[in-house]
């Protein structure tokens, strides 16, 4: 298991006399890209506010661990955020100013020396596919763009850590897979990304882990695959066969000490089998074929989305 970068230890934050996260744990790895999805009000900007110490816990700690030495959050917040760039929902750029302005605002703010803003500004612009965009007004950039030049401004100190709110908010799905395809290389460069999303299914592909907020709680923190096997929702098979006895099929298939379905569908035409030991259930499924004399004319599994799983666990 990759080294820990931060650390969260019982968090508990929120406004006023009102909790919105209680008691919340959990670690980022190095070079990872940790996911939290969760309802609206779970949270999830919230935490991500307290990472970069705009709103302080509680009760809990964070801690940064930096060449084998832990650093505090609440002890030396100004040094902490120099490990820490953050990308809001809402722009940070000053859209009157060019791309390459911008960058060189957020340089200075960050008391980067010429030398160090001149090569940062040509890596990020780089990263973020805006090279030839320099000397452009930030407002007459596409939407696609500003989010990009948002996430240039966050990276100009060369943070180790990227957080990101909403990153593909208010973009159509090209739009989307590109600033995915942005923050993958970002990545891939070994800064490490925590985010968060509303569009569960599509941050799936680019996360290490996923963490799931609801009710002031991190109901779960792990790998999509982890998550399924926590979950253990049904998957849909569909079969297709000849001469199709699929009354004979279920009827053996069920005989098995081994399979689990729960419930099934004849449509005629088509068998739909639904159950949560989907392998199992294949691996069976062809010994019954060939001792039934049934030629196999298409067979299709239907795994559940990453909202569905989401969907049923908040139910709990």
């Amino acid at each position: 298991m990759p080294a820990p970068l931060i650390r969260v230890h019982n968090l508990t934050v929120g406004y006023s006399e009102e909790t919105v996260l209680e008691q919340v744990s959990f670690d980022v790895h190095q070079h990872e890209i940790l996911g939290f999805v969760g309802l609206s009000g779970s949270g999830k900007t919230t935490l991500l506010k307290t990472l970069i110490g705009d709103v302080l816990p509680f009760e809990g700690e964070i801690q940064i661990i930096t060449n084998h030495a832990e650093e505090k959050l609440q002890d030396n917040l100004k040094s902490f955020r120099k490990h820490v760039g953050f990308s809001a929902q809402s722009p940070s750029f000053y859209p009157e100013l060019t791309v390459g302005e911008n960058l060189d605002f957020f340089a200075a703010m960050y008391g980067l020396t010429s030398l160090q803003q001149q090569q940062n500004t040509q890596v990020v612009l780089s990263l973020v596919g805006l090279e030839s965009s320099r000397s452009v007004l930030a407002k007459n950039l596409s939407g696609g763009m500003q989010k990009r030049l948002d996430i240039a401004c966050s990276l100009i100190h060369g943070p180790k850590i990227l957080l990101l709110d909403e990153p593909t908010a208010d973009l159509d799905p090209v739009l989307r897979r590109q600033i995915l395809d942005v923050l993958k290389r970002i990545n891939k460069r070994g800064t490490t990304l925590i985010l968060v999303s509303h569009f569960l299914d599509e941050i799936v592909p680019i996360c290490s882990r996923i963490g799931f907020l609801h009710n002031k709680n991190l109901l779960f923190m792990g790998t999509f695959y982890e998550l399924k096997n926590t979950c253990a929702q049904e998957e849909e098979i569909h079969l297709e066969t000849a001469p199709g006895r699929y009354d004979a099929i279920l009827d053996r298939l069920t005989s098995k000490k081994n399979i689990v379905i729960t419930h099934s569908l004849n449509k005629g035409h088509m068998l739909v089998l639904y159950t949560p030991t989907s392998n199992a259930v294949l691996h069976e499924l062809l010994h019954v074929l060939e001792a039934l004399h049934e030629d196999l004319l298409d067979i299709s599994l239907t795994k559940p989305t990453l909202t569905q799983i989401f969907e049923e666990m908040v139910k709990k």
